[in-house]
């Protein structure tokens, strides 16, 4: 799955690679994985929407989206929030 992800960021890079994903309707295929169980691939597509957004389309296409993408976001900040307060917790009872 990285690699998919790294493929979409090298081609994403131009404004011409933006706009042929954008044309392969890119941004809702990667909204869905923003809920995906794995967090390494909810944080790459939340990049990859990122960099798609920075063109006009981009940001045309997310507007669909964006309530569902910010609360996704939320809730992983809250979970990395949670998961290094258990750690700092657990180094410190040790």
């Amino acid at each position: 799955m990285f690699f998919c992800f790294f493929v979409i960021f090298r081609i994403t890079i131009t404004t011409e690679g933006k706009y042929k994903a954008l044309e392969a309707q890119a941004i809702p295929k990667l909204v869905r994985l923003v809920n995906d169980d794995n967090s390494e691939v909810r944080l790459n597509a939340i990049k990859a929407i990122t960099m798609l957004s920075e063109a006009p389309e981009g940001r045309k296409a997310l507007l669909n989206h964006v309530e569902m993408v910010r609360n996704q976001h939320k809730m992983m900040q809250s979970r990395e929030i949670s998961l290094k307060s258990n750690m700092y917790h657990f180094q410190f009872s040790i």
